[in-house]
């Protein structure tokens, strides 16, 4: 039933546009026509679930227990590239367990405008000084990265920053606590929020690891962090996680950096230096389309990264669970679907089995390198073909979201 539905589908995309294209129908108008017909194959398709999944038998029980209880925080962890840096998959994620669970706090995020780089809808971020800055995807970054995989530094002897939400409601979305990942410096900063409370707190070496939170005296949209006048040095900025302290729920936090794949990580030591200090309940590890931009990729070698990361996860956090998810379809200089993402998508398939972790293979669930055609003739790719349009993330946001739910839901079920 569900191959007859997908059938349906692609026929309406694939002749419905064409069909319309004398009456001077834009692509994006029709793709805007379908996408309730596109939303309900994917999402409701066979192919989009969770395998391995009695792997989150103890993820499950750590979500039953926050649901019944209101005990505990569960902290995930959502690793990745441009497909995750602008939030856009990911805030799906994060409101649906939020809204499931409980909110404990927007989590993770970077002042990405400081980097002159993209950022999340709901991040805004200012400052009055210059920041030098580096992301992990350098050879030899200027600036050690740390964990949220970007860098930003100032010698100005009045380095400050304003970070904060846009769109938060105060009582939903404010936060009251932060944890503060800043450079190895000494001295002390003033952390002020938008109710005029300043906080100043003297930084000790080991506070570059995220070591440092901050109660903010009640809840707030932003922040200021400035060092102190008597101070004469500058700052190093790594991220900040907002957060409640007697919240419970989900806090999920999305590490996205453009243009990333599994050894830009695996080469920063900062990156892991300051990853346990996040205490994550779950990774989930969304990489593989700039590794499969080597056509001449090494499967072997390629699998030996993404075991390695694996291994270092484990290393950092042994009790959390991981979930690898396979790349989403695109094309190679946009001349042709990317074949290299078969071979991308079965490693980290084959990688799941053996080691019997949790994957969702997003690559075979959007049609592999047919569904690629699909996407860029429904408008739903880019025009770099590579990366989706709002629609589209949101659309791969809501299948994760019931996979993953289906599958804590059947973990449920089968130990009671």
């Amino acid at each position: 039933m569900v191959k007859k539905y997908f059938f349906v589908a692609v026929f309406i995309l694939f002749s419905i546009p064409s069909a319309l294209y004398g009456r001077n129908v834009s692509l994006p108008v029709v793709s805007e026509l379908f996408q309730d017909s596109v939303r309900q194959v994917f999402v409701n398709g066979e192919r989009n679930r969770l395998h391995n999944s009695k792997q989150l038998h103890g993820l499950a029980i750590k979500l039953q227990k926050t649901a019944a209880t209101a005990a505990r925080v569960v902290r995930f962890i959502h690793i990745g590239d441009s497909h995750l840096q602008a939030d856009m998959m990911s805030k799906v994620l994060r409101e649906g367990l939020h809204s499931r669970y409980g909110n404990a706090g927007r989590g993770l995020i970077f002042p990405y405008q400081l980097a002159r780089s993209n950022a999340p809808s709901d991040v805004m971020a200012t400052s009055g000084v210059p920041w030098n800055y580096s992301r992990l995807t350098e050879l030899k970054p200027k600036i050690d990265c740390g964990v949220c995989g970007y860098a930003i530094k100032t010698d100005s002897l009045q380095a400050s920053l304003s970070i904060g939400l846009r769109y938060a409601r105060i009582d939903d979305d404010g936060f009251d606590m932060v944890r503060l990942f800043v450079g190895n410096t000494t001295g002390c900063i003033d952390i002020g929020t938008s109710g005029y409370r300043k906080e100043t707190v003297c930084l000790e070496p080991e506070d570059v690891n995220g070591k440092l939170m901050v109660d903010v005296g009640g809840k707030t949209r932003n922040i200021s962090i400035a060092k102190s006048a008597t101070d004469s040095t500058g700052l190093v900025f790594y991220g900040v996680s907002f957060e409640n302290k007697n919240a419970t729920g989900v806090l999920y936090h999305t590490i996205g950096v453009n243009g990333a794949d599994f050894d830009s990580y695996l080469r920063t030591p900062l990156f892991w230096q300051q990853l346990p200090f996040l205490q994550a309940d779950c990774y989930i590890i969304s990489l593989g389309t700039n590794d499969a931009q080597n056509q001449q990729l090494n499967p072997d070698e390629f699998s030996y990264r993404v075991n390695t990361m694996v291994s270092k996860l484990r290393e950092t956090s042994p009790g959390a669970v991981i979930i690898l998810t396979t790349p989403p379809v695109s094309y190679y200089r946009r001349n042709y679907p990317n074949p290299v993402l078969k071979t991308v998508s079965e490693e980290i398939c084959r990688l799941g089995n053996t080691k019997n972790i949790c994957t969702w293979d997003l690559y075979s669930i959007l049609g592999g390198f047919s569904g690629a055609e699909l996407f860029r003739r429904t408008g739903l790719l880019r025009p770099d073909l590579v990366h989706f349009s709002k629609q589209a993330y949101q659309l791969q946001g809501e299948m994760l979201l019931k996979a993953l739910l289906d599958a804590i839901d059947e973990q449920n079920r089968d130990h009671h």
